[in-house]
């Protein structure tokens, strides 16, 4: 069993999902920006 071949993939996706999370986090920003302008 590699056991660093497995921690590395874990990592790498463990970096995938922040990326992720933040990109998700700036699309829901940018949409609330939208409605809140929309709005007033």
């Amino acid at each position: 069993m590699d056991t660093s071949l497995t921690f590395s993939s874990v990592v790498f996706i463990l970096r995938i999902d922040v990326k992720y999370e933040e990109v998700a986090r700036v699309k829901v920003w940018i949409f609330e920006l939208k409605i809140y302008r929309h709005l007033h």
